[in-house]
């Protein structure tokens, strides 16, 4: 006798195929370590955010393919980039990057006041820093100059 195969059986079916099917589209994008130094006028950059921002062949931002990887500097000025919160590395291809005081001045005189490390324009907001990350280990040392 020939059973009758339900609507219902044939979606759940299908859905669970799909989704199964679905899945590789929503892995990672390759990804590449960084790690390096910023220096500042020759000295340690301590405490400095580094954000790498993918870019796309026209110079634009990617927004498909994947965002952007950041890090805060140790004492002695080295970094290494999380894509994620424990995920490192940062998107293989062209980024502009940018650098930023991860720390915030205290009130002057204050108990915790603490210098307030100013980062020219061309390295933040207006970033003329570019690099590009290739698959594997990058090793990117960041040198900025403050004084002209």
């Amino acid at each position: 006798m020939w059973n009758r195969v339900s609507p219902l059986r044939t979606s759940l079916v299908t859905g669970i195929i799909l989704i199964a099917g679905c899945g590789e589209s929503l892995t990672e994008p390759e990804l590449g370590t960084v790690t390096g130094v910023i220096t500042l006028d020759g000295q340690p950059g301590a405490n400095l955010q580094v954000t790498f921002e993918p870019q796309s062949a026209g110079g634009t931002a990617k927004s498909v393919v994947g965002g952007p990887s950041s890090a805060i500097s140790d004492p002695a000025g080295k970094y290494e980039l999380l894509y994620k919160e424990t995920t490192k590395g940062a998107v293989v291809g062209s980024h502009i990057v940018r650098v930023t005081s991860a720390k915030g001045g205290g009130p002057a005189g204050g108990t915790n006041a603490e210098k307030q490390i100013v980062i020219p324009p061309q390295y933040n907001v207006n970033s003329t820093l570019k690099h590009d990350v290739k698959k594997g280990e990058n090793t990117i040392n960041l040198d900025l100059k403050t004084k002209k």
